[in-house]
């Protein structure tokens, strides 16, 4: 699912989104290293260990410990034995130096929601702390 509607949100909007300041835009899959950068080359993005440039400043890493994913509280409650690999829920997480600022989490696994994970919320995020931070006029 993530493959088919998620990421190609993000690859159709990069441009906008790098023009709000956003420097990069990070996928972060449960997986080894080899797979991730197997997945993202046949989705014209950059992935793995190699220190290269995607073409669509998408970039994809393995957690494949799942560390991170734990991390951010994202995971889902294990498989059971033999069930295929670990799993996390869909998110997008606004992160500048190394703080994160906002993090969005869908709340079902089963269901595409645009809405709470998507492009648009990131923008509305994105400006809503742009407006937050500007200096306020003062009355006199």
């Amino acid at each position: 699912m993530c493959d088919e509607r998620h990421l190609p949100e993000y690859q159709a909007k990069a441009e906008a989104l790098r023009k709000l300041g956003v420097g990069q835009i990070i996928v972060v899959l449960q997986k080894p290293d080899d797979v991730v950068a197997k997945w993202a080359d046949s989705l014209g993005i950059g992935g793995g260990r190699e220190k290269a440039t995607s073409n669509c400043g998408i970039w994809a890493v393995a957690d494949s410990s799942g560390s991170f994913t734990r991390l951010l509280g994202v995971e889902f409650i294990p498989r059971p034995e033999g069930a295929g690999e670990p799993c996390h829920h869909r998110y997008t997480a606004l992160v500048e130096d190394g703080i994160l600022l906002k993090l969005h989490v869908e709340e079902s696994a089963a269901a595409f929601t645009p809405g709470t994970c998507g492009v648009a919320k990131m923008v509305d995020t994105i400006n809503t702390l742009v407006a937050d931070a500007a200096p306020k006029a003062t009355k006199k």
